[in-house]
């Protein structure tokens, strides 16, 4: 599988898982959204499982790519909120809304019921 596929897999994975949680995606909802049948998607993962920690990995690394470039001079408010925005939707950033005091409220979504 290219690069370019294998993050298009990451991406549809971690889309579906954060709509779906992870026992709710099943392989064929995967196969459905990269157009492939869902026998073949084993030729590019070992199983769901791996592919969840696969995409909680790079979900994991857009977050701290996201915190090396935060201002340290900004606020607090300004470096949550800059924090939450910087994560792609995709891997749990969520839209930043503000609280009854003008503060961020921060919610991101965890995919971590794999072991349930």
């Amino acid at each position: 599988m290219s690069t370019t596929r294998r993050n298009e897999l990451l991406r549809q994975a971690a889309r579906l898982f954060a709509e779906k949680g992870y026992h709710g995606t099943s392989t064929g909802d995967l196969a459905e959204a990269m157009g492939v049948q869902k026998g073949s998607l084993y030729a590019h993962i070992s199983s769901k499982a791996d592919l969840l920690w696969e995409v909680a990995r790079e979900g994991a690394a857009a977050f701290h790519e996201a915190l090396d470039e935060i201002d340290l001079g900004a606020s607090r408010e300004g470096r949550v909120a800059i924090m939450v925005l910087s994560v792609p939707e995709e891997f749990g950033g969520r839209e930043v809304q503000g609280g009854p005091n003008g503060e961020p409220d921060v919610f991101l979504h965890a995919t971590a019921d794999v072991g349930k």
